[in-house]
């Protein structure tokens, strides 16, 4: 009798064991599934995260864009405005050159006839003193 009891009472403590083990078994699963959603829930939380800075950044991107457009064409006017006015000072130039140059020719033509007219005139009064000598 004396080993049932012994048998009964290490199948009692067995079975205890065992229900220990399940329970930290169960205990352990739960904490796994915890763990589990955690990690699901972190994981959704860094997608959107992600996912707001991609949408955050294309529309960075997108503004610096259109940005460098304007200013590009900003630029292409600027340089178009600067070559017109470029082109309008060297004709106003060249119209300027041309006259003075017109005005330049114009009186040396007046000191070479003036300069004819005094030699006429120098051979006129040589004539005329040689003539009435």
């Amino acid at each position: 009798m004396e080993s049932i009891q012994r048998l009964k009472s290490q199948l009692r403590e067995t079975e205890e064991q065992v229900q220990k083990a399940a329970q930290a078994g169960l205990d352990l699963l739960n904490q796994q599934m915890d763990l589990q959603n955690r990690l699901d829930e972190q994981r959704v939380e860094m997608t959107n995260v992600l996912e707001q800075e991609k949408y955050s950044l294309q529309k960075d991107v997108e503004l610096k864009s259109r940005m460098l457009e304007s200013l590009q064409f900003e630029f292409e006017g600027v340089k178009n405005q600067q070559r017109q006015q470029l082109q309008e000072q060297e004709e106003l130039l060249e119209r300027n050159h041309n006259v003075t140059l017109t005005e330049l020719n114009n009186k040396v033509t007046k000191y070479m006839l003036k300069k004819l007219e005094v030699r006429l005139g120098e051979e006129q009064l040589k004539y005329w003193m040689q003539q009435h000598r």
